[in-house]
């Protein structure tokens, strides 16, 4: 009974949602693409989806971000292998301190204060054209280490995209036309957990618990691996990618 529970929890959550608001649709019903079709992204469509990106708000308007697109072929051409699962196109989004050193090298006095800075507005950035694919009718995965592609390889994307140490790659967009119209939608946490109502901040442990119990079981049957198992093989990553990121600071303080 357990079991069937479960079942009909997670398939309620693979419905669409309709709302008469255009934009809010994209945004409720936006869902990661692991397969995609062969069939090619125009450039036309790549471009305005970088428009999308470069006219995100950021902080003072400094635009702390830069984008590296790339077609099926130009990504073969540098990094020697496919898009990760199959996409046809990608966009590889970097946090851009380097521009500041022209407009007002004080920056590098916060370091922390302004690379936080840097990430938050490329990641708006990385957002915007998220929902931009989405509106052209295509699908889209944020990747940080599949393909070795975001921040968890940083002296790899580096050294591949000939990067200065002030420009710090942070996630991979692939996107492309989707092999299956019928996408897999991972269980969120109830909102109740995290909006926070009359200013105070409550923490639902038990509520947390269910969330995580509920990703265990719905990635283990749709991925054949629990979120906990996959959870930990990112870890193994991170303290190579804490150490390169650490160095990556050391060089803008000195």
């Amino acid at each position: 009974m357990k079991l069937i529970y479960k079942l009909l929890k997670l398939l309620l959550n693979q419905r669409a949602v309709k709302e008469d608001n255009e934009t809010l649709n994209i945004i409720l019903n936006r869902k990661s693409c692991r397969r995609f079709s062969k069939k090619k992204v125009s450039k036309e469509i790549l471009e305005k989806i970088l428009l999308a990106g470069a006219s995100t708000p950021s902080t003072v308007n400094l635009q702390t971000w830069s984008f590296f697109p790339f077609d099926y072929d130009e990504w073969y051409q540098k990094f020697g292998n496919p898009i990760p699962f199959g996409a046809q196109a990608a966009i590889i989004v970097c946090a851009d301190l380097k521009r500041l050193e022209v407009i007002d090298p004080v920056f590098k006095k916060f370091p922390y204060c302004f690379y936080t800075l840097a990430v938050m507005n490329a990641s708006l950035s990385a957002m915007n054209m998220t929902l931009a694919i989405e509106g052209f009718g295509l699908k889209s995965i944020m990747l940080s280490q599949t393909g070795r592609t975001g921040f968890m390889d940083y002296e790899y994307i580096k050294e591949k995209l000939s990067l200065p140490s002030l420009v710090f790659p942070l996630t991979t967009i692939a996107f492309g036309f989707p092999e299956n119209e019928l996408l897999f939608s991972p269980p969120k946490l109830d909102k109740e957990v995290i909006i926070h109502r009359d200013g105070k901040y409550t923490l639902r442990e038990e509520e947390t618990i269910a969330w995580l119990k509920d990703m265990d079981f719905a990635c283990n049957l749709a991925e054949g691996e629990k979120i906990t198992e996959k959870f930990k093989n990112y870890l193994k990553m991170l303290p190579k990618a804490e150490e390169e990121l650490a160095n990556a600071f050391k060089k803008i303080s000195d």
